[in-house]
């Protein structure tokens, strides 16, 4: 959605985000790729990033798509948004975007161990530790 400088995960549902960016000619001229640089936050600080890299063929727009899992994984957090082209050794990167992830933190299930004996286990004894599946991950 064309959410200015916050997403709200309601809103965005299971859609992944697009970001898009005007890249000139002078720029292609510059540089071969842009790589997209997602540097998100959650709410307690933990970082999750992501990097979509683009070969630079024409000026235009370019369309960088951020999976929903990370953008769900930083629920009442922040991401900042910026490329970086690219060409060998040479970078420069452009202004950052700033957004506020509206949403709700869903805390995954703690593991369960088959083991437990009431907070005890056995030191001898090889445990199980179970996963419970959470709502994020993909069904494979």
């Amino acid at each position: 959605p064309d959410t200015g400088t916050s997403i709200d995960l309601a809103e965005l549902g299971s859609w992944d985000v697009e970001v898009q960016s005007w890249i000139t000619s002078a720029e292609v001229a510059a540089y071969s790729h842009a790589h997209l640089i997602w540097a998100g936050a959650d709410s307690e600080g933990t970082s999750i990033p992501h990097t979509v890299t683009k070969v630079l063929n024409g000026p235009g727009v370019y369309t960088f798509e951020i999976p929903n899992a990370f953008v769900t994984a930083i629920a009442d957090g922040t991401a900042s948004v910026h490329v970086l082209f690219q060409k060998g050794a040479i970078e420069q990167p452009s202004n950052q975007l700033y957004l506020g992830i509206v949403g709700e933190v869903v805390r995954w299930p703690a593991p369960t161990i088959d083991e437990d004996l009431g907070g005890h286990i056995e030191p001898d004894v090889a445990a199980t530790v179970r996963f419970p599946l959470q709502g994020s991950w993909p069904p494979d």
